[in-house]
């Protein structure tokens, strides 16, 4: 099995996260992931840091999230997500649409089809979510 390490954003904005489509075609076409990408050198954060400013989201703070790793048919991934501070508003909506982004309400998240390590991290959010609306 091949290894793969990713990096990926938990972007919040109030009780929203921002997401991202995969194109439509490829691996896991059409699913909604939080963005990120591959990484291909030894710093992740440094990776996903440079991922966001190319699709115009910069980013205010950083801290570790999760790490999750999960055995797929044909590749190993190791998946570290961090929470991200970003700009009120990183681009125009309908600019981000474009690129497939989208804010989900974090108690939404689980109505989308997701590979099963974004799940994990989207039902994380959402106990969260549930917790901190309780308290």
């Amino acid at each position: 099995k091949k290894d793969v390490i990713a990096v990926h954003a938990v972007a919040m904005r109030g009780h929203c996260v921002l997401m991202r489509q995969r194109p439509l075609n490829g691996l896991w076409a059409g699913l909604w992931e939080f963005p990120g990408t591959i990484c291909s050198q030894s710093d992740p954060l440094r990776t996903l840091a440079v991922f966001l400013q190319k699709s115009g989201i910069r980013t205010i703070k950083a801290d570790f999230f999760d790490k999750i790793t999960h055995n797929y048919t044909n590749h190993h991934v190791t998946a570290y997500f961090f929470y991200i501070e970003i700009d009120a508003d990183p681009l125009p909506l309908h600019a981000m649409a474009s690129m497939g982004f989208k804010f989900m309400r974090c108690d939404e998240l689980t109505n989308y089809a997701m590979p099963s390590h974004h799940r994990k991290i989207a039902q994380a959010l959402q106990r969260c979510t549930i917790i901190h609306h309780h308290t």
